[in-house]
């Protein structure tokens, strides 16, 4: 009984915690989520940024407005992949995603790689990640002495890979199992 007003708090705080302010950008929303170096970010068709450490484990979520998400629509690398996400998630609402959900998302929510990780090698290999490092390594250490904006550019599997590499913000995937890194502001 003496733990109750304890739990209530915690649950209060964690609740607070975990809100996401709805005049953030999408950008800092998954910038500040919880990461693994060797893990990735990805927002899901429910609207849910999530964030995975290597052995595919939620481990910080949050849930994105609106706005936020024709936000991430919006940067998306082509105008393909615009329309795809800006179709995916016309009729989605975040603030209706169950909390448990939140932590362990369904199959249709799961990124390309937990559901299909042959087909999503497969998609790494013909998008060039692997083979583009070097380029990119070349292109950032170039661009390196008067700009940091190359990091959208260059294609990722894991965020250690951004970071160590580029001097970028961590590995986010948005759309069927090729990430992107992200800008460090």
């Amino acid at each position: 009984m003496k733990l109750l007003p304890l739990t209530t708090f915690l649950s209060i705080i964690a609740a607070v915690a975990a809100h996401v302010p709805a005049g953030a950008h999408a950008v800092d929303v998954l910038r500040n989520l919880k990461g693994d170096s060797q893990g990735f970010k990805h927002v899901g068709a429910d609207g849910i940024a999530r964030s995975y450490d290597v052995r595919g484990r939620v481990i910080d979520s949050a849930r994105l407005t609106r706005s936020q998400l024709f936000g991430v629509a919006k940067s998306a690398s082509s105008e393909d992949e615009r329309k795809h996400l800006q179709n995916l998630w016309a009729n989605v609402d975040p603030s209706k995603v169950d909390d448990a959900q939140l932590w362990e998302p369904p199959r249709h929510v799961l990124p390309s790689r937990f559901v299909n990780p042959e087909q999503h090698a497969k998609k790494m290999v013909d998008a060039g990640v692997v083979e583009s490092i070097a380029k990119a390594q070349y292109d950032a250490r170039k661009k390196l002495q008067t700009r940091f904006d190359w990091c959208e550019d260059v294609k990722c599997g894991e965020s250690w890979f951004c970071e160590l590499f580029f001097l970028c913000g961590p590995c986010v995937e948005l759309v069927e199992g090729v990430g992107h890194c992200m800008l460090l502001h």
